[in-house]
This record gives C-alpha cells, structure tokens and sequence, in this order.
C-alpha cells in the first residue's frame, strides 16, 4: 500500500465522514441521495476447495456483505454540469471454512449506479484477498479507506433520486445459482 502523509490522510477521512454522514450539497438544499443497497442474489458468495463438493466440510471460505454505509453530494458549481458523488463502505465478513487450508480468501465485490432505466451507467470490481492470522476464523472488513465513491454526472433534468447505488459481490455463475438456490430453501 503506498505510504500517504498524514494531511492526506486527515482530508480522506475528513471527506469521507462528511459525505458518509449523510448528503450534502454545496447548493442551499441538500439533495436527496440517491438508494444505496446490497443486491440480495449477491449478498453472500460461497467458495468450496478446488474438487469438493458443496457440503458445509467443502467449504473454503464465505463473505457477506453485512451492511453498506453511504452518503452524497451533489456539486453544482458548473451549472451545466453538475455531478453526485455517492461515497459508499461496505462491511464485510469473512469467514474461514472447515475445507480452508492455507489461511486465506481472494474475492472481489462490486459498486455499480443504475438509472431510472435500469441501465448501468458505471459499474467497479474491488478485488480482496485477507488472511486468516493465527486461529482467527473470522474477519470483519470496512471498505472505507480510501473511500468508494462512484461519480454519477447529471444530465439534462437529472435529479439524484432518479439513480441508485447496488453492492454485490462478484460471482460465477455456479455461485450464483447456489446462492439463488438457498434464497429459495428459505421461502
């Protein structure tokens, strides 16, 4: 990770708890921030070892998304093209299954913006990779330094609320399927 000085730290935590702790505007009103949510199929991602099966033994790790903080702001100084800044960190927990042996998970999760159409208009893979250290068989992860933000330019009679935010991980398509399939065990 590349050293930073402690300004830089101190303005990166700064602008992350303003726009963390809720939206902001640098017009008079605050802007209604656009939805920030876990994409339900895309909550959680399983990985078995390598040539397992899926039993709860053939596990190799597992992470949830847990919940995801957000907030935003809106910069109008250039009228004719403002931009929302959305700055979201997802916690994360990672747990060690009974088939991992060497101590660690890679995954990645993703941060995307929508439109009213349902289009993405941008979409980011954050890649992870954590070790399990001593005995820990769990890990509690908050994505937010540096902060994610996702830069969302409003055009023409775009208002914030016409976009939302969705965090998910990242998975194959067998991952998906069993993740759809256990959604529907519980119905």
């Amino acid at each position: 990770m590349p050293s930073r000085s402690l300004s830089s730290l101190t303005m990166a935590a700064a602008a992350t708890a303003m726009l963390l702790a809720g939206c902001r505007s640098s017009d008079v009103a605050s802007p209604v921030c656009p939805r920030v949510f876990i994409l339900a199929d895309a909550a959680t991602l399983t990985a078995f070892a390598p040539g397992a099966g899926t039993d709860i033994l053939d596990v190799d790790y597992e992470v949830e998304i847990a919940d995801v903080l957000s907030g935003c702001q809106v910069d109008r100084s250039d009228k004719r093209n403002p931009v929302l800044t959305v700055a979201v960190a997802p916690i994360l927990v990672v747990g060690r299954g009974a088939a991992n042996r060497d101590g660690t998970a890679s995954f990645a999760f993703f941060v995307s913006a929508v439109n009213r159409d349902d289009a993405i208009t941008n979409k980011v893979d954050f890649p992870l990779a954590v070790k399990f250290e001593g005995n820990r068989n769990r890990i509690v992860l908050r994505e937010d330094d540096p902060p994610i933000t996702v830069n969302i330019p409003l055009v023409g009679t775009a208002e914030p609320f016409d976009y939302e935010v969705v965090v998910g991980m990242q998975l194959t398509r067998p991952q998906l399927e069993y993740n759809q399939a256990r959604r529907a065990d519980f119905r």
